[in-house]
């Protein structure tokens, strides 16, 4: 479950914070 969290995160970051795609 916490690697689909981490997941999800690094979609979200893809929006401009992190992008670690």
């Amino acid at each position: 479950m916490a690697e689909r969290s981490l997941y999800h995160t690094y979609v979200r970051n893809e929006n401009g914070l992190v992008g670690e795609s």
